[in-house]
């Protein structure tokens, strides 16, 4: 299947896939399924204004499984150049083209191995976690979030792998220290 449904208690956020982007039951962590991108032209597009990127907390988590951690390859991305990404070094990283800023974990991936990621904003630090555990922050905030949402693409460059489970909290740092996903 192609569709991906906004599940929150909000709802009404459109989601459009594109290339190969699509439901797979082959892999996932919760609820028997979860998006799969090949790396060659796959993403979703989730149309809405994102500008909270930087108007306050915030928790964006989600699970991945990589096929390869080779190049960089795009996750969660929104159109003013804030995005969360699997770096050339197989490590998750946090970028703000428009504040400069930039956040990695030292922890390198594990190919075919479900990871949890979760990007917490509470106040002036932004927090990167991996399985629970912090692997980076900065007390820098991003720039000037806004438009709409990619997940798996963004700029030419595509994600090889699932993601299962995205969910984004505006105004509420969920994680403030470790915790078990």
């Amino acid at each position: 299947s192609t569709v991906f449904t906004d599940s929150s208690v909000h709802g009404g956020m459109s989601v459009t896939a594109y290339g190969d982007a699509q439901v797979s039951t082959a892999q996932s962590v919760f609820g028997g399924a979860s998006a799969v991108f090949d790396g060659s032209g796959d993403y979703l597009n989730v149309t809405g204004d994102f500008a909270w990127w930087n108007a306050g907390d915030y928790t964006v988590e989600f699970w991945l499984r990589a096929n390869s951690v080779s190049g960089y390859q795009p996750l969660v991305t929104d159109n003013s150049g804030m995005n969360i990404h699997l770096s050339s070094d197989a490590s998750i990283s946090v970028n703000d083209a428009a504040s400069a800023s930039s956040i990695g974990g030292q922890t390198a991936i594990v190919v075919n191995t479900w990871t949890h990621i979760a990007v917490v904003r509470l106040g002036g630090t932004i927090t990167l976690y991996l399985d629970g555990v912090v692997t980076a922050t900065t007390s820098q905030s991003p720039g000037a979030g806004g438009g709409s949402l990619t997940v798996g693409g963004s700029g030419g460059s595509f994600y090889n792998g699932y993601i299962d489970d995205l969910r984004i909290v505006k105004g509420v740092a969920i994680f403030q220290g470790a915790f078990s996903p």
